[in-house]
C-alpha cells in the first residue's frame, strides 16, 4: 500500500451527522457526556469538546485518510473520525497492534493471523490492506479505538491522544 495514495479516494467520505456522533459518544463515553472540561480557565461541556475534536481531526468524515506531517517531521497515515494512526512514514507502527487485536476480538481474523498483519501498510498485500482498511472504516471500530485511547491516556489530560485538542493553535 502506498501511503501517498488515500485508500478511500473516490469513495463517499461518509460525513457523519452530529446526531449520529452524539449517539456513539453517548454509547462509548457515557461517564463523560454530562461532565465539563476546563480549558484555559473556562469550563466546557465534554460532549461539545468531543464533537469539536472529531471535527478538527477528520471533518466528521468516517472514511478518510489524513496524511499529515507531525511535529517530528514524520508523515502520519491516520484514518477515520478519530484519526486512528496506523504508522508513520518511517514505518514505525503506532496503533497497528490495537487494530489487529480488535479484529481478533471481533472475529475478523484469528490470533494465528496476527503476526502476518502487524506490519507497515506498504508491506501488505492488496487483500491484507483491504481487510484492515475495511475494519478501520467501521464506525464501531473507530469508537472502540477512541474509548481505548482516551482511557489509556486520560491521566495526561482529556483527549491527550488527539492533536486537535492539545494543539496550542486550536481555539
Amino acid at each position: 500500500m502506498d501511503l501517498t495514495v488515500d485508500p478511500f479516494d473516490g469513495l463517499d467520505p461518509q460525513r457523519v451527522p452530529d446526531a449520529a456522533l452524539v449517539h456513539y459518544i453517548e454509547e462509548y463515553f457515557p461517564e463523560y457526556v454530562d461532565t465539563e472540561i476546563e480549558i484555559k480557565g473556562i469550563n466546557y461541556n465534554w460532549l461539545d469538546v468531543a464533537l469539536a475534536v472529531i471535527s478538527l481531526e477528520s471533518g466528521k468524515n468516517a472514511v478518510q485518510m489524513s496524511n499529515v506531517q507531525n511535529e517530528s517531521g514524520n508523515y502520519e497515515a491516520s484514518f477515520g473520525l478519530w484519526s486512528l494512526l496506523w504508522q508513520y512514514d518511517n514505518q514505525d507502527l503506532v496503533h497497528a497492534e490495537w487494530v489487529i487485536n480488535d479484529m481478533i476480538s471481533q472475529g475478523v481474523v484469528t490470533p494465528a493471523e496476527k503476526a502476518s498483519l502487524v506490519k507497515p501498510l506498504q508491506q501488505m498485500t492488496e487483500d491484507e490492506s483491504n481487510l484492515v482498511m475495511k475494519h478501520i472504516a467501521n464506525i464501531e471500530t473507530q469508537f472502540r479505538f477512541a474509548k481505548s485511547q482516551y482511557e489509556q491516556r486520560k491521566s495526561e489530560g482529556p483527549f491527550a491522544s488527539w492533536y486537535a485538542f492539545y494543539n496550542p493553535n486550536t481555539d
